[in-house]
Order: C-alpha cells, then sequence, then structure tokens
C-alpha cells in the first residue's frame, strides 16, 4: 500500500469498505485512481454461498465527480468468483461494489445523482451546457436516460374523479303549489359513482328560512338518487382573513431565490416567533414571503385561529407527513366537507384542526359573496 493510499480512500471511497487504492495519477487534466476490492471472497448472488476461488480479473472504468477542476476517474480491478455449489445454476459471478456503482454502470452512483438533478432540473440541451462547465460533461441524451430511468412518483388512487360549479338546476313545487328552484354551487362526482352536492353561504342564516326549506329538499332529491347534499358551515372571520392574506403568497415565485425555503424551515424548525425567525435568516423583507409561502403549503404551522402578527409562533408544518399519509391513504383529519379521513377532499374549504390547517389547496372565498 502507497503512503498516501488511506487519504486518497477516505476521499474517495468513504464509506464504501474492502476497497485499496493502489496508485493513483495525474496527467492531462485527469486524475485516475487504481483501485482493487480488499475481500478475501464474495457470495453467490443465487445460492447465497461464500467463495473466495478466482476464476479471472477484469478492469472497470468508472467516471466519478471533478476533483480541483480536473477530471476523476477510477480505474478498478473486479475479480470473478466461482461458485462450487453444486446445486447452483451460475457458475461464476462477479466482485460486488454496489456502494460505488450499479453492475455495469460506467458513473459512479455519486456522478449519477449529479446528473440525475440536473436532468431533472434542465432536461437536455441546457443540462448537457451546465454539466460541461461544472467538469463532468455529459450529452443530453445521457441526461434525459437518467430521468427516464427514476421511477415514477407515488400517487394515491383519486376518489373525485370531476367538479364542476353549478351544474345542475332543481325544480320542486311546494305544499301550497309554488315552484321553486335552486343550483347549488358545487358538483364533485366519485370514482365510486356516487356524486356531492355542496353549497358554501357566506354566513349562517345566509338565505335564511328559505334557505333552510331549500336544504331540506336538496337532501331529499339528492337521497333519492343515491347523491349527498351538504351545506358547509362558513369559515371564522378572523380565519377567513388570514387565508385570505395568505393566499396573495401562494404564487411559486413567492418562494424566492433558490435555497431560500430550506433556510426559512431550518430557522423555524423549533417555534419561534415569527420577526425572530425572518431576522435569523436574512432580511425580512425579503424573507417574509418565503414565509407566508411556507406557510400556505403546509411547510410551516401556526394557530390560523388568531390573527397574525410580527409575534406568533411558527414551527415546522405537517406537509411532508400529509404527502406521506396521502400516498398511503391515511389522512391527517376527516374532512368537515365530506366526512372522510382518507383521499383528497373535493371542496374548495379550509378548517383548522389542533392549530394547523387541514384544508387549504384553493383561495378562500371573501366573506360577504357568494362562490
Amino acid at each position: 500500500m502507497q503512503p498516501y493510499a488511506p487519504f486518497w480512500e477516505s476521499l474517495v471511497f468513504d464509506g464504501i469498505g474492502d476497497v485499496d487504492v493502489e496508485a493513483v495519477t495525474a496527467a492531462f487534466g485527469t486524475v485516475e485512481v487504481v483501485a482493487k476490492g480488499r475481500a478475501a471472497g464474495g457470495l453467490c448472488p443465487d445460492c447465497g454461498r461464500f467463495s473466495d476461488r478466482v476464476h479471472d480479473r477484469y478492469q472497470r472504468r468508472l467516471k466519478d465527480l471533478p476533483l480541483a477542476e480536473q477530471g476523476f476517474v477510477i480505474r478498478l480491478t473486479v475479480r470473478r468468483f466461482i461458485c462450487g455449489a453444486a446445486d447452483c445454476q451460475r457458475r461464476t459471478f462477479a466482485e460486488p461494489f454496489s456502494g460505488l456503482a450499479a453492475p455495469h454502470a460506467r458513473f459512479t452512483k455519486r456522478l449519477n445523482h449529479a446528473l440525475e438533478r440536473v436532468g431533472l432540473a434542465l432536461a437536455g440541451r441546457a443540462g448537457a451546457r451546465l454539466s460541461a462547465q461544472l467538469g463532468f460533461g455529459a450529452g443530453r441524451m445521457t441526461l434525459l436516460r437518467r430521468v427516464m430511468a427514476l421511477p415514477d412518483p407515488r400517487f394515491s388512487t383519486p376518489r373525485v374523479m370531476g367538479l364542476a360549479g353549478r351544474p345542475v338546476r332543481l325544480l320542486w313545487r311546494t305544499q301550497r303549489g309554488q315552484v321553486r328552484s335552486w343550483v347549488p354551487q358545487l358538483f364533485a362526482r366519485h370514482t365510486d359513482g356516487t356524486a356531492l352536492l355542496a353549497d358554501c353561504p357566506s354566513h349562517a342564516d345566509a338565505g335564511g328560512e328559505r334557505a333552510q326549506n331549500t336544504a331540506r329538499a336538496m337532501e331529499e332529491a339528492c337521497a333519492h338518487i343515491g347523491w349527498t347534499y351538504r351545506r358547509l358551515p362558513p369559515l371564522d372571520d378572523i380565519l377567513a382573513a388570514n387565508l385570505r392574506w395568505l393566499a396573495g403568497y401562494r404564487h411559486p415565485r413567492n418562494a424566492g431565490r433558490p435555497g431560500l425555503t430550506s433556510a426559512v424551515l431550518e430557522a423555524f424548525a423549533r417555534p419561534r416567533p415569527l420577526i425572530e425567525g425572518a431576522e435569523a435568516t436574512g432580511d425580512p423583507i425579503e424573507v417574509l414571503s418565503t414565509v407566508f409561502h411556507s406557510l400556505w403549503h403546509g411547510q410551516l404551522t401556526t394557530d390560523l385561529n388568531t390573527p397574525l402578527h410580527e409575534r406568533v409562533l411558527l414551527g415546522p408544518g405537517t406537509g411532508a407527513v400529509r404527502a406521506r399519509q396521502e400516498e398511503s391513504g391515511d389522512c391527517a383529519a376527516r374532512c368537515p366537507a365530506c366526512g372522510e379521513g382518507r383521499g383528497p377532499c373535493p371542496l374548495p374549504r379550509g378548517e383548522v384542526a389542533g392549530g394547523r390547517l387541514v384544508r387549504a389547496d384553493h383561495p378562500p372565498r371573501r366573506p360577504g359573496r357568494r362562490w
């Protein structure tokens, strides 16, 4: 072993055991590390038996992330072992280096991960130009293949297959023979064939007695055809005002410059006053829009039943938790509109449960106006 080998092993093969560095050369703008396996043998991938009988050796050339603005290449000597088990169909198998590179790959996992990120951000031609400037030049098709090889994101099975505003008009006669009509504000079609009609009044007494009679008629008509009707309770004034304010920051442009959202979330990793976290992150004029954007998207949380002010306590949100729960089909709380605890709610409503916003997927209605 060369005297400099431990340094290169800790630099290049950190976390990857059983690798010895034999030589390091630098020429023509490329650093090349020659390495080999240190293990006495390997396990057959089919039968799992250990073998130390070497059949032959070959070299793999792995391209890695650049080092000090120079290309970096690992020339790895790989042994092929003989599986001596009589009942195993595999005769030989290669020495695994799963922590360093995938089988038959020409890039290390570190470089492959960087190419995936560049491909996802910039796609083909623009990504190829950026990768050339970063020192690990890759063609546009190489980047696109990395992106296409990524697994598809997991989505929960949708429970609502269609939404419509004011889709139907209901006509009926009262006991006095008078013709009445009503147009529900929202229609949601479920995947199981059922449907939901809903109204969103601006306040609890909106419409008076006529609205109450209409709600009873709507419930009877919907029950007759297997649908459901709900008259949703209005939001509290303070909650509605807070949601109106946060809705003004829902656009992605309010996320700020790259890295600012991560800095904001780190500043509020533990509950602290809004202004203190903003000043700890940077200029409050720049940071506050990102804070409100994170609040709207559930990355931060606060008690929306109280007015927002500079000393209000903010803490880490449940956005990532809710995303995992939606993937598994388990909601954080039952929706007051649809009464269900699984899947997305079809109604554009907001609710605060336990001091956090449960539903804020749509801009809130303005009090006093019909939606």
